[in-house]
């Protein structure tokens, strides 16, 4: 399944056995356990801001894309990080 932006691009959604095993590994990660309900509604969305060093590597990516020197493995992560940020910006605006 995808998900179109207001500007037409395409992200794609996983289905539910990707979710599913999303889940699990996200589950089994001890360092990052699921949120608890008292937790999630602590959370601030519109506060949340990107790590440093998640700032640094986008600008990275996007001056290679610019310059034409992407990998395919640059463009696929570039790419992950454009649909997290498309992500967080509706939940921003639903808060």
């Amino acid at each position: 399944m995808y998900l179109t932006t207001k500007s037409g691009r395409k992200l794609k959604l996983p289905n539910d056995e990707e979710d599913a095993k999303i889940t699990a590994a996200a589950k089994s990660d001890l360092d990052a356990l699921p949120w608890t309900e008292e937790e999630l509604a602590r959370v601030d969305v519109k506060k949340m801001q990107p790590p440093d060093a998640l700032i640094s590597r986008l600008c990275d990516l996007i001056q290679h894309k610019n310059t034409g020197g992407l990998s395919a493995e640059e463009a696929s992560e570039l790419d992950h990080y454009l649909q997290l940020e498309h992500l967080m910006r509706l939940a921003k605006a639903r808060t």
